[in-house]
């Protein structure tokens, strides 16, 4: 039933935003928005979707594990990019990624999370492959229905 209702929400903002009427109110506040960010320095479009990736490459390639808690692994102090590299290497041969979704708590439309890191996922994943991986929910809340939205 959520997919469906993000496909029609997606439907209606683009709707909304193909008329371009300027007395609308989602085209004066975006139009608000993208004023304010050009205005802090924020380019105002990406060259192409491996900006986007390299981005996400950079903010996700720190390491945990084997004594490391949120670094960004180098060789003695170098190869400041062997962190991304590796992180790139995790990524080789991804067919899927999943987000699991386990709790009422938060929805898939009250932040950007969810679409940050599942979107970022699936364009890291297709910058090192080539290709589009497939990009799942996991719907892992209570099976017994209590609780739901």
């Amino acid at each position: 039933m959520s997919s469906v209702l993000l496909l029609l929400l997606d439907d209606a903002v683009s709707a909304v935003r193909a008329a371009n009427e300027t007395f609308m109110p989602f085209a004066r506040n975006t139009e608000r928005v993208k004023a304010d960010l050009i205005s802090r320095g924020v380019d105002e479009a990406w060259e192409d979707e491996s900006t986007v990736a390299d981005v996400y490459f950079n903010r996700m390639s720190h390491a945990f594990g084997q004594g490391l808690w949120a670094e960004k692994p180098t060789l003695d102090g170098k190869d400041q990019n062997l962190a991304v590299d590796l992180f790139k290497f995790a990524l080789r041969d991804v067919k899927a990624v999943v987000h699991s979704r386990s709790s009422n708590a938060v929805a898939t439309l009250d932040n950007d999370d969810f679409y940050q890191f599942l979107g970022g996922s699936a364009i890291a994943a297709r910058q090192v492959n080539s290709e589009t991986p497939e990009v799942l929910v996991s719907d892992m809340r209570n099976s017994a229905g209590e609780g739901e939205e």
